[in-house]
């Protein structure tokens, strides 16, 4: 009949529109936060590898960026190959461990290469952000503290502001006056809501 055949025609369009049976590959999370590291000490993250297709996924390959942090690593070889099964998961893990602030500046810190044989996205990348924790010095005003021009025998006090805007504890070890006038005029008075540490 003519209905039957208007429902033939189009199941014949649904198989044309249908795609191949084909591998898909999913990575999460799509971004690796490390957070802020201090020098000497680790950060690991997981990232998992999906198969969503209908096929096995090939990987072939799963490494750094050639621009990554050289204290950047992988907990397996970056020349790995394997097969994962229809909604088979595989892990990596990366590591971060910081030794110097050589190298920084740039965010992100490197990016997680996984290539495989998904017909859509044969190379998949994970960019990877991370910070080291190290102090940051401030101080205000930057360069000097201007007296102007002060009368014999009066007192004028000028004020120096210490900030740290890292993300790791600031030590002062020593505050002085260097090239002080021969009198002497100049000195330190230290803020008794901040007094220093014992052995400072």
């Amino acid at each position: 009949s003519l209905e039957m055949a208007a429902d033939t025609s189009d199941l014949r369009d649904a198989v044309k529109e249908r795609p191949d049976p084909a591998p898909e590959i999913v990575v999460a999370p799509p971004e690796v936060e490390l957070g802020w590291v201090v020098i000497g000490q680790a950060a690991e993250a997981t990232v998992v590898i999906f198969n969503m297709g209908a096929l096995d996924l090939q990987v072939t390959s799963v490494s750094l960026s050639p621009d990554a942090h050289e204290d950047l690593s992988l907990e397996e070889s970056t020349d790995a190959v394997f097969a994962l099964a229809t909604g088979g998961k595989h892990e990596v893990t990366i590591r971060w461990a910081p030794q110097s602030l050589a190298g920084m500046g740039s965010d992100p810190i490197g990016a997680l290469l996984v290539q495989s044989d998904d017909p859509d996205e044969a190379l998949v990348e994970i960019p990877i952000h991370g910070g080291i924790a190290a102090p940051s010095i401030k101080l205000t005003p930057a360069t000097e503290l201007d007296f102007g021009n002060v009368a014999q025998e009066w007192e004028i006090p000028r004020t120096l502001i210490i900030e740290n805007l890292g993300h790791a504890p600031l030590t002062i070890h020593s505050l002085e006056i260097v090239e002080n006038s021969a009198l002497g005029e100049f000195a330190i008075t230290v803020d008794e809501d901040f007094p220093p540490s014992d052995g400072s």
